[in-house]
């Protein structure tokens, strides 16, 4: 569990701990013209790669060794970063960093399917909620250790790829797993998958407004210091972290879609008294309140999905669930930048909650009974 947690936030590191030197590279470059989009596009690169491979990945993964093939990824990983520290041209830097993408696809696609393989039940649902827990914890730390860095050379934020190298021995040594739960798995119909994919979707879309905007936001209300921004996505992320860990706690007594239907209410709650109140207190509160919802959802679709596929569909299943929450990362700015245009901050937050809170209620109507007693 030691190696599959760690290797699980390699993936998730990459765009947070750049995204705050964006503007320092760009400024290194100053006699390209094109600078401020080469470092955007170097920055959402992976993400692309991944909307487009992880699906591919996944299926191949159901035809291979998933410990080699996370050693792969691995060593994959450590090699983009050091050829991206020795390029000299945003060009060069952007193509190296789409083909880092494959080995996002690879490392999160294979280290959830290995972790389904290894631990059934309550010890399964444990790791998935520590693994988007620190996940959380990662995304928190990453902009300072990311700004750290660039004191000294931005570059050097590339070398914190070579963290996956010391993985690469312990991965190939984890035991054979057994697949022995393809004998015993049902057929599941496609629209069940299909709703957890769009569930995991719609979450990470939710999330990102709050990435996207809460600067801006807080901005409108007087607050303009960057410090503000920086502590409301702080305190979503650690709630969001802590929530993750009682993850399995909730699972012996609440079903998948009773837990899926109280993280999007909360995500309501938490947008609406965002989108209302004035004053940060009360903002924090809302923080808090999405900040659960998300540490609800994100492991609640993996053990949701792991729970009805067969095992040697997981890489495949798991493959298109990475594809769904990267895309609702992609897709963010295309909704929301509209949204915020036509109806202003406030009432975007505000239309966001009731768009969750009408998703919460869709999935009480579709569950049915099946709400207390765990499925």
């Amino acid at each position: 569990m030691a190696v599959l947690l760690t290797a699980s936030i390699l993936p998730f590191i990459q765009a947070t701990v750049l995204a705050p030197l964006l503007p320092l590279i760009s400024q290194s470059f100053p006699d390209d013209p094109n600078a401020t989009l080469w470092v955007r596009l170097m920055l959402v690169a992976p993400s692309v790669t991944i909307v487009l491979s992880a699906t591919s990945v996944g299926a191949i993964l159901d035809r291979v060794s998933r410990r080699k093939a996370l050693a792969v990824g691995l060593a994959l990983y450590a090699a983009c970063g050091v050829a991206t520290f020795l390029s000299t041209s945003l060009e060069m830097m952007v193509l190296i960093r789409f083909v880092l993408g494959v080995s996002l696809a690879v490392l999160t696609t294979a280290n959830t399917a290995l972790i389904a393989d290894y631990f059934t039940g309550g010890a399964r649902e444990t790791a998935l909620g520590w693994q988007n827990a620190l996940r959380g914890l990662v995304n928190t730390a990453a902009p300072i250790l990311g700004t750290l860095l660039s004191v000294m050379d931005w570059r050097l934020v590339f070398l914190l790829n070579l963290l996956s190298l010391p993985l690469v021995w312990p991965a190939l040594r984890l035991p054979k797993p057994s697949r022995s739960e393809a004998a015993v798995a049902q057929d599941v119909p496609h629209r069940h998958v299909f709703a957890i994919y769009s569930l995991a979707f719609g979450g990470f879309l939710i999330l990102y407004l709050l990435t996207l905007q809460i600067g801006f936001h807080l901005e409108g209300l007087g607050m303009k210091s960057s410090v503000a921004a920086a502590f409301s996505l702080a305190v979503a992320a650690l709630t969001a972290a802590m929530c993750s860990t009682q993850y399995h706690r909730l699972r012996t007594r609440l079903s998948f879609q009773a837990i899926a239907a109280i993280a999007y209410m909360l995500m309501s709650s938490g947008y609406c008294l965002i989108g209302l109140a004035s004053a940060l207190p009360v903002i924090v509160i809302g923080l808090v309140l999405s900040g659960l919802g998300f540490g609800m959802n994100a492991p609640n679709c993996s053990a949701w999905l792991l729970g009805k596929v067969q095992a040697s569909a997981r890489g495949g299943a798991l493959g298109a669930l990475t594809t769904a929450i990267f895309l609702g990362q992609i897709a963010s700015p295309f909704v929301y930048e509209p949204l915020v245009r036509l109806l202003g901050s406030a009432e975007t937050f505000l239309t966001t909650a009731s768009i969750s809170f009408s998703i919460a209620v869709a999935i009480l109507l579709w569950s049915g009974r099946k709400l207390v007693i765990a499925d």
